[in-house]
C-alpha cells in the first residue's frame, strides 16, 4: 500500500513536470510565430513580453529540477558523456544537415562555397545553432565540478553565478549566464526537497505567497519594455569606460531574473491548481525534438511571405499546426534507434 501510494505520487508528479515543460515548450513555439507573422519585432506588445518574461526560464528551471534526477543516478563522468550526447550531438547532426542542404540549393543556383565557409562557417554554426541545448549543457557541466569538488556549497554556486557575468559576449554566452541561475535554482529546489517543505506548510501561508508572486509579477509585467529583453542588451554589469570599470545595467539585469523566476511560479502554481492537459503533458515529453525540429520549421518559415499581424488567431493556429507537425515528426523519428541518437541525443 505504501509502495503504491509513493508511485502514484511520483506519477502526479511527473505528469505535472510534463505539463510544465509542455506548457514552456508551446510557448516558446507561439513566440516564434508572433514574431515571425510580424513584420517589425514586437517589442511593447503585451502578449509577447508576457511570453518572453519567463518561458526560457521555466523551461531551464525544470531542467534544473529534472537534471538532479539525473546526476544522483550517474558518475560525473557518466553524466558528463551523457549531456554531451543528448544535448551536443544533435545540434551537429542538424548543423550538418541544415549545412548540407544550404551548400546543395547554391549548387543549384550555380554557386559553390570557398573553403572558409565550409570550415570556419560551419564551427561558427555549430557553436551558435540552438544555444538552449548549449546552456543546458553548460549549466549542467556547472553544477557537476560545483557537486564534484565543492560539494555543492551554496556560496561556489553564487560566486559562479557573479563570474558568469564577466563572459566575453560571443556565440549566445549571454543568454546561458541568464538561464543560469535558473538552473541552478531547481537542481538546488529538488536536491534539498523543497517540494515537501512547501506542501508541509499551512494553507493559508501557501495562498498568501501565491497571491503576492502573482501580484509581484504583473507589476513588473507593466514595467517591462524593450530594454528588458536579455536579447537586446544582453547581461553585463560593469563596462569599461574612460579606462574604468563602472556599474551598468545592474538593476535591469536583476529585474530580468526577478521577473523570470516570479512569471515561472505563476505559471508552475496556475497548473498545480488545474487539471492536468493531457496533450500538453504528451508534448511536454518530447521537448528537445520539438523544439529542435521547430527552430528548423522556423528557419523556412522565415523565407516564406508572412501573415500581417492584426490578431492572434493565425500565430496561435499556426503554433499549433508546428507544435503537432514537430511532435508527430519527433515520434517518427525516436521509432529508429541511429536517428534518434543522432537527431534527438537518444532520448
Amino acid at each position: 500500500m505504501i509502495m503504491q501510494t509513493v508511485d502514484s505520487r511520483q506519477q502526479r508528479r511527473n505528469v505535472y513536470l510534463d505539463t510544465v515543460k509542455g506548457t514552456a515548450i508551446f510557448l516558446v513555439v507561439l513566440g516564434h510565430c508572433i514574431e515571425w507573422n510580424s513584420n517589425l519585432w514586437l517589442p511593447d506588445d503585451l502578449v509577447f513580453k508576457t511570453i518572453y518574461s519567463f518561458h526560457m526560464p521555466l523551461f531551464s528551471l525544470v531542467s534544473g529540477y529534472l537534471f538532479y534526477s539525473s546526476f544522483s543516478h550517474r558518475t560525473p563522468r557518466e553524466i558528463t558523456a551523457k549531456q554531451a550526447q543528448s544535448l551536443l550531438l544533435p545540434v551537429l547532426s542538424w548543423t550538418l544537415i541544415l549545412r548540407i542542404l544550404e551548400l546543395c540549393v547554391k549548387l543549384i543556383e550555380g554557386s559553390f562555397p570557398d573553403y572558409e565557409y565550409m570550415t570556419l562557417g560551419l564551427i561558427f554554426d555549430f557553436l551558435s545553432g540552438f544555444w538552449f541545448l548549449w546552456a543546458m549543457f553548460w549549466c549542467s557541466l556547472a553544477v557537476i565540478i560545483a557537486e564534484r569538488f565543492f560539494h555543492g556549497n551554496i556560496a561556489f554556486y553564487l560566486f559562479t553565478v557573479v563570474l558568469s557575468l564577466f563572459v566575453p559576449r560571443g556565440f549566445h554566452s549571454n543568454l546561458h549566464a541568464f538561464v543560469y541561475p535558473y538552473f541552478v535554482v531547481g537542481y538546488i529546489w529538488h536536491r534539498e526537497g523543497f517540494d515537501t517543505k512547501i506542501n508541509a506548510l499551512p494553507s493559508w501561508l501557501k495562498i498568501s505567497g501565491s497571491i503576492a508572486v502573482t501580484v509581484a509579477w504583473l507589476v513588473m509585467l507593466a514595467f517591462f519594455d524593450r530594454n528588458s529583453y536579455i536579447y537586446t542588451g544582453g547581461i553585463c554589469i560593469v563596462k569599461y569606460e574612460e579606462g574604468i570599470f563602472v556599474p551598468y545595467q545592474i538593476w535591469t539585469d536583476i529585474f530580468r531574473w526577478a521577473i523570470g523566476f516570479a512569471g515561472s511560479c505563476c505559471v508552475m502554481i496556475l497548473l498545480k491548481l488545474v487539471k492536468p492537459v493531457k496533450i500538453l503533458a504528451l508534448v511536454g515529453t518530447k521537448t528537445i525534438g520539438i523544439y529542435i525540429i521547430s527552430v528548423d520549421v522556423l528557419i523556412v518559415r522565415g523565407n516564406l511571405p508572412r501573415f500581417e499581424h492584426t490578431g492572434y488567431i493565425i500565430d496561435f493556429a499556426e503554433a499549433v499546426i508546428i507544435t503537432v507537425l514537430c511532435y508527430a515528426l519527433t515520434i517518427i523519428i525516436s521509432r529508429n534507434k541511429i536517428l534518434n541518437k543522432f537527431l534527438l541525443g537518444g532520448r
